[in-house]
């Protein structure tokens, strides 16, 4: 659960290294369906995630506004927000996620020619 957490993070300073403006985090897929995962998510991250009523993913809104069916409304109109988990101050930017996190990182370098090697050793 904690890789989760860990490509969330990833996935946020690479957006805000890159100059983007992360205003919101909400949490969609089958991991939303328990509250263990989300609280990690927040704890790792250090941010607040939205719980939307419709959690399916991406493609529910990518279906609705292909459809037409959401052009000038807010999320909060078709999909209201069920709740929000907020990251518990003791377990946000701990050591212990800090040093778990540096070992995240060196996972694809570190093993990446072992990786590229079994590839295509996986079709036969």
């Amino acid at each position: 659960m904690e890789a989760t957490g860990f490509g969330v993070r990833h996935n946020i300073e690479v957006i805000e290294a890159a100059g983007g403006d992360i205003r919101r985090v909400v949490a969609v897929g089958g991991g939303t369906q328990g509250d263990l995962r989300t609280q990690i998510v927040s704890d790792i991250t250090g941010r607040p995630q939205e719980l939307r009523t419709t959690t399916i993913g991406a493609s529910y809104g990518g279906a609705l506004l292909a459809a037409g069916l959401v052009q000038d409304v807010s999320v909060d109109d078709w999909n209201p927000m069920r709740a929000t988990v907020t990251p518990r101050p003791e377990h946000t930017h701990t050591r212990r996620y800090d040093d778990l996190y540096a070992l995240y990182r060196r996972l694809y370098p570190d093993t990446s020619d072992v990786v590229h090697t079994l590839a295509p050793l996986q079709d036969r």
